[in-house]
């Protein structure tokens, strides 16, 4: 880490959540990245500079789309050398905030990409994150448009040369490197330390609490080219205390629950302690659900 980056951090004031504890212990990020050159490597130092003691790992997540529609997710990590359904990964690995700084998409919010990440956001409670594009003037280019928060670049004088796009939601600073692929990463683990303090925070609640301690740059309010603003975390704050509503029902128990009632399976809480289990019950019974449908 440059003297430059340490700065970015100050300013933003992410070294004072660090000084208060706050490092990212028990969060997991996994980085869907390109495979070309050091670029995972470098977009994983800006998350672990930022949460040092958070689990940070990198990869890819192949898609398999048929009839308008994701057919399979398959998930490909380096630290781990696995590669696995992308539900079981997640849940097996507890996948907090996925960051996608690879180029490509289309400007689509109902693509069949966008529809799957917007169901696994909400079935998993992930946080998803996204970089811009580095386009001097284009449009947000980013296979994550429409489920992803997208993250614009900024240098040290707080000035972009990046994508222009009224989807770009907020700046970042790019850890004094180049491109928006590394402000997302910077952007990711700025969210990671709101989970830090508050494990349930969607991502709705991460975009409504950079809204509010943001720097407003551009123009006054919203704009396409810095979106809300360069976030900065706010004051250290008190960790929430989690609620007592009962834990996440797993994505697969609503097509157990509906074999369930068809008759055709039996004894479902045995099923239902197993639905991570290799070979994936939970993925067969929802491709017998679909086709008994």
């Amino acid at each position: 880490m440059n003297d430059e980056f340490k700065r970015q951090l100050d300013y933003c004031n992410v070294t004072a959540w660090h000084e208060a504890g706050y490092k990212g212990n028990g969060i997991t990020v996994f980085m869907d990245d390109t495979t070309v050159g050091n670029h995972n490597e470098l977009t994983k130092s800006v998350v672990e500079a930022i949460l040092p003691e958070a689990t940070v790992l990198t990869g890819t997540v192949g898609l398999t789309i048929a009839s308008g529609r994701v057919t399979s997710a398959v998930i490909s990590c380096n630290e781990t050398n696995e590669q696995m359904p992308f539900e079981t990964f997640v849940a097996a690995h507890n996948i907090d905030i996925i960051n996608n700084s690879k180029d490509g998409g289309t400007h689509d919010e109902d693509s069949p990409k966008a529809v799957w990440l917007r169901e696994m956001r909400s079935a998993y409670n992930l946080i998803l994150t996204a970089s811009a594009g580095n386009g001097y003037g284009q449009p947000c280019n980013n296979s994550y448009y429409g489920a992803g928060i997208i993250v614009t670049g900024v240098n040290s004088k707080k000035k972009s040369t990046y994508a222009e796009d009224d989807v770009i939601d907020f700046a970042a600073f790019t850890a004094d490197m180049a491109g928006t692929s590394f402000a997302a990463p910077f952007f990711a683990g700025m969210a990671g330390l709101l989970r830090c303090i508050n494990p349930e925070i969607t991502q709705t609640g991460v975009c409504e609490y950079f809204r509010n301690n943001c720097e407003d740059l551009g123009v006054s309010g919203k704009d396409p080219v810095y979106g809300y603003g360069l976030v900065k975390m706010g004051e250290v704050a008190a960790p929430v205390q989690p609620t007592t509503e009962e834990p996440r029902r797993h994505w697969a128990e609503v097509h157990l629950d509906s074999l369930t009632a068809k008759g055709i399976i039996n004894s479902p809480e045995l099923h239902r302690s197993k639905l991570n289990e290799p070979l994936s019950r939970g993925e067969l019974f929802a491709i017998i659900d679909r086709i008994t449908d």
